[in-house]
């Protein structure tokens, strides 16, 4: 599971600097230009009106851009506070893609995905900015 996550975040960077001139290096700042990129992402979506005028990406397609970057902000996440890739069989995070950082479960695909399809309101700077303070007990990052 690291390994396949890993490879998605490397995409991530390629696709980065491929597509949107940006250089990610992994570091908590380069949160924001992921944060961006899935702007970008959303303001490609149609909304309500729109999905009868024109095609979006399909949901598959939105699925596989929330593990491409989401397995970016894991990584972001994985190498500042450790952790390690799962996929809990059962509680709340059930059959989803997680980093389990000391018995915190947290799924970054789960939130690019959210970022994706529900746009700036689930901005990835202030849930990295949140998760710092809960993992650093009460520092910000």
């Amino acid at each position: 599971m690291n390994e396949m996550m890993e490879a998605y975040a490397l995409d991530a960077v390629d696709s980065a600097r491929e597509h949107f001139q940006f250089d990610l290096d992994y570091s908590l700042e380069s949160v924001e230009q992921v944060d961006e990129i899935l702007e970008r992402f959303h303001q490609a979506l149609p909304s309500s009106l729109g999905k009868m005028l024109r095609r979006g990406p399909s949901e598959e397609q939105v699925e596989q851009q929330a593990k491409v970057w989401g397995g970016y902000l894991g990584e972001v996440i994985r190498r500042r506070w450790g952790g390690a890739w799962t996929i809990p069989s059962d509680g709340p995070m059930a059959d989803a893609i997680c980093l389990d950082i000391d018995g915190v479960f947290v799924s970054p695909p789960g939130k690019a995905y959210k970022r994706i399809v529900d746009g700036s309101g689930d901005g990835l700077v202030a849930y990295i900015s949140v998760l710092g303070m809960e993992l650093d007990g009460n520092d910000s990052p």
